[in-house]
């Protein structure tokens, strides 16, 4: 799993950074490095009581210098509620990155999923779990991670996935993480990628999203002496009345 380290950074230090990571350097601040070394500038902060989190640009084209200055600048306009600042702070998708050449014997993200869901089909009852899944798959996730080598898949891609529906449709954003991870498994098992999972650490960099609590309905009091008359003459198990009772 890639590291997060917590630790202010140098630029020295940075040079000398090699494992896939978020490397965390204050006020939400972090340097994130991906599997093939690419390295660029995050915050996470809290607007509103919302986790959201925002680009900074790649490095070296953005010192760490003037990250830490434009991270602090924010961190104190989101603490202060300065309202100028909550639009600037709306969550930043990454830029969409340019679709890699094909590598050599390894399959496309597209390519790999429909092997996932045929190696699972066998499990599902109904034709409702094969559907669900194939429509995860072209609706989200293909369009645009379908024609990418799965060896080259990053946090990134997968970000580029899961923020535009992640607090609009939070069910199926999870629904499609989850389907997702299990297609870089197999990719992995399969020996076609020798980076990290790319799903692994992905929530991390996404906004908390609360569930909603749906309790059930009560049964109003004035119904309550005909439901004691009709379990009373219900044949079913005693037990199950009894409780019921």
């Amino acid at each position: 799993m890639p590291k997060r380290v917590h630790s202010a950074l140098t630029t020295a230090g940075i040079r000398k950074l090699t494992d896939a990571g978020s490397y965390e350097d204050g006020n939400g601040l972090a340097l994130v490095v991906d599997g093939n070394g690419n390295r660029r500038w995050t915050q996470r902060l809290t607007v509103d009581g919302k986790r959201v989190m925002r680009g900074l640009g790649g490095y070296p084209a953005v010192s760490l210098a003037d990250a830490r200055r434009v991270a602090m600048e924010a961190y104190f306009s989101a603490k202060t509620g300065n309202v100028a600042a909550k639009v600037e702070l709306a969550l930043v998708q990454p830029e969409p990155a340019p679709v890699p050449e094909p590598t050599p014997g390894v399959p496309t993200f597209a390519a790999v999923a429909e092997m996932v869901m045929d190696a699972r089909r066998p499990t599902w009852t109904s034709e409702r779990g094969a559907n669900q899944w194939a429509e995860s798959f072209r609706l989200y996730a293909n369009p645009v991670l379908g024609d990418m080598p799965v060896d080259s898949i990053t946090t990134a891609d997968v970000m580029r996935v899961l923020s535009p529906i992640w607090t609009a449709k939070h069910k199926t954003a999870r629904d499609v993480r989850g389907r997702m991870e299990r297609v870089f498994r197999y990719a992995i098992a399969m020996d076609w990628r020798q980076l990290a999972n790319p799903v692994e650490v992905v929530e991390e960099a996404l906004p908390r999203v609360k569930r909603a609590v749906k309790h059930h309905a009560a049964l109003p009091y004035t119904d309550l002496p005909g439901m004691l008359e009709r379990l009373d003459g219900d044949t079913g198990n005693e037990a199950t009345k009894l409780a019921f009772e």
